[in-house]
Parts: structure tokens; sequence; C-alpha cells
């Protein structure tokens, strides 16, 4: 039929023109030189690739693992909404990525942000995986977290010198890891407790991305407080940095207590939980205030323990002292200290056992700040409990509140 002035097919919803002829567009015409995709390979976005499973996202020319939906800081909170990046808090030195600091608080989109796919939040500094492997960063920068060979703080996202294409990205308390494409990482930041895994810490900031000294390929990188950890494809961990023992590593080293692997883990500068692959949690480090979901009398740290009577866990989040974990069947559980209200049980007292959130609906995933609590429900909103005193509840009142409140997202 005539199209355009001249005459040329006009293939139907579902085809693809290759040779003069109507195909399906999920085996033929992938990008610009009409070649059909091989075996189980599809054509996405141009190229073709097999596509991406259930728990995996498109990330450049691959698939990469379901990334967060939502992170928090130290004092700020930054979730993936309708196409970008939304962060609230205080909004000092930049941490909101929004533009130069007016007091922060209310939810505002991160400024000039494409395709994000992830998300993860430091001390005051965020960073977002983008969808063709980039990262972007923005924030305090004393440290070099934002990876961009500079020092100075920035109120909008810069790019992180990556030296590759990047599937994960983690964000700790003063550095970041990624994971690339080629299965390597890449760390940059703080390095005072070798953090960045490069086997000294002579330099004490890396300013760029910076390979890790892996003794071969990983299939996820985890970084919290002062460590980074990567899981080998045979299920083991490795780790560098400073633990909750006060032993530090500056290379990449096996880390015995798990095996199997692990699906998530987080840590904060006094305890950390993981994910199993078996979906159980356990947590290990201070436990006195009740963090670490069983009874602990002395202050001293614990090794790593299952939390009894918690069931199947799908994420999880560590804050100062306490712990909430969202669970398979949609509920969320919370446990340690509620000084704040930060366990979401209603009223201002803690302990060990893991109990509900209440007024919660479904969720999906939950992020501790250092004394706040939010969930990214499954309806696709976000609901925050704890600390407000510098907005952490993305609204300038209560100043607490142990409920679970709505957060207005732009």
């Amino acid at each position: 039929m005539c199209v355009s002035g001249g005459c040329d097919v006009l293939c139907g919803s579902g085809q693809a023109k290759c040779s003069g002829a109507c195909v399906p567009e999920t085996n033929a015409a992938c990008g610009s030189a009409c070649v059909a995709c091989g075996g189980a390979q599809v054509c996405v976005a141009g190229q073709c690739r097999v596509p991406c499973g259930p728990d995996e996202v498109p990330v450049g020319a691959g698939c990469a693992p379901v990334g967060r939906r939502i992170a928090s800081g130290n004092f700020h909170t930054c979730v993936l909404h309708d196409g970008g990046v939304v962060c609230w808090g205080p909004g000092s030195s930049g941490m909101l990525g929004s533009g130069p600091y007016d007091g922060g608080r209310l939810p505002r989109f991160v400024t000039g942000l494409s395709t994000p796919v992830s998300v993860a939040t430091g001390d005051n500094f965020g960073c977002a995986l983008i969808a063709d492997g980039g990262v972007r960063c923005w924030g305090t920068n004393m440290m070099g977290q934002l990876g961009d060979n500079t020092t100075g703080d920035s109120f909008v996202p810069v790019v992180a010198a990556l030296g590759g294409t990047a599937t994960e990205v983690q964000a700790a308390s003063n550095h970041v890891c990624a994971r690339l494409s080629d299965a390597g990482v890449q760390c940059w930041g703080s390095n005072s407790i070798g953090e960045v895994g490069v086997g000294s810490t002579t330099m004490s900031v890396y300013r760029i991305p910076t390979s890790s000294l892996l003794p071969g390929p990983v299939t996820r990188v985890f970084a919290g407080g002062l460590e980074s950890f990567a899981l080998r494809p045979d299920g083991g961990l490795l780790r560098w940095g400073d633990d909750l023992l006060d032993i530090f590593t500056a290379t990449p080293t096996p880390l015995g207590w798990l095996d199997g692997g692990a699906l998530a883990l987080e840590r904060s500068l006094n305890h950390g939980c993981v994910i199993r692959f078996d979906q159980q949690l356990a947590c290990w480090g201070r436990g006195v205030e009740g963090q670490l979901g069983y009874p602990v009398s002395v202050t001293a740290s614990q090794p790593p323990a299952l939390v009894p009577g918690l069931g199947a866990v799908r994420s999880v989040c560590v804050g100062d002292r306490f712990t909430c974990a969202a669970l398979t069947d949609g509920g969320a559980a919370c446990f340690g200290d509620n000084t704040f209200g930060q366990l979401g049980r209603g009223n201002f007292q803690g302990g060990s056992t893991p109990s509900p959130v209440v007024d919660l609906p479904a969720v999906r995933a939950v992020a501790c700040h250092f004394r706040t609590a939010c969930a990214a429900t499954a309806a696709g909103g976000v609901m925050c409990w704890g600390d407000n005193t510098l907005g952490q509840l993305g609204a300038p009142s209560p100043p607490s509140s142990p409920r679970p409140l709505d957060v207005s997202l732009p």
C-alpha cells in the first residue's frame, strides 16, 4: 500500500518488515539489520537475547537480578516511581538529587534520570542503575561516593566512570559497589578499611570505580555498613572491609559461615541479616536490643543464627538496632529497638520477637533508615513509620509515628 508517498509493505501489530515481508517481530527485523534471532532468543529493544526471567530486568544487552525498588540511607529514602526515582528526607548535601537544597522533606523526582531499573542509597547520597548499564549518583561526595573523579557534592545525578556495563549496584555508608556484565566487581568511595577490595588501604579514597581483586567471577554483589560482599557461583560468599568483630581485610576473602548462597544481605554498623536461598532469615552482630530476632543477654556480637518463627522472607532491611522483613505472603514484621515507633507495632514497645507491622497492606519490599522504616506496597505506593524529625516519613509532621503513614508521591 502507499506509505509516505511510496509503495511499501505495511505490517500489522506484532509484526515487523523483513526483506519486503511481514514476520513476527519477536524473531526477525531485530534492530536495523533485519536479523532473525536464533534459538531461544527474541528481539528486545533492538537486540537479540534470551528473554529475562520473572526475577530479572533487562540491563544493557542482557538480564540482571531485580534490584531494589526502594532504598534508604541514614535519613532519606528513594523509590522507583513512574519511570523515574523519587526521594524524600532532609535534602542536605544533595541527597535528594533534585537541585539546590530548599529544606527537603517532601518527595520529589531526582533530576534527569532516564530508565532507572534499581536504586541504592548510602549516607546522604544515592545511585541508580540505568537500563543501558550505566550508573548515576548524586549527593555528598567527600569520600568519592559519586564515582565521577571528584570529591565535590552534587545536587543532581552525575555519571559514575565505570569501566564496563553494570548489572547491579549496591551502596553502603560511604562506598558503592557494582557488578559488571563480565561478572567482575568495581567499587568506589571510602577505602579506609578496605571497602573497595584492592588489597590495601594505602589509598583511603577512590574517586572512580576500581576493580576489586576477586578470585573469580561472581553472580551478585552486596554492600552495607563498612563492608562489601559478593556471591560466588558455588553459593559461597566473599567479603572485604570491616566486619562486626572489628576484623578487616582489604582483599575479598571467603566467608565460611554461609553455604548455599544468599538472596539478599543487609548490614548496618552494629548488626547484619542475610536472606538465605531457602528464604529463611539469619542475623548476626549486636543483639541486646532485640535486632537479631532472638533473645540476647550481652552486648557482644553474636554469631549468625536463624530468626525463629518468621517464615519465608522476600526483603530485609536493618536500621539502628532494629530489623524489618517483608514476607512472601505480603506481610511485614519488625523486631528490635522501638523508641521512635520504628517497628510499626502501633506503640513504642520493643523486643526480640518479630511482630507484624500494623495497618499495612500487602508489601513487596522494605527499607530502613537510621530509626525509620518504609515499605513499597504491592499496589505501587509507599508507607513509612518511625522517626520523622528530619522528614523521613515524607511529610513535615508528625515528629514520629508508630503506625505506617502514606507517602504522597508526586
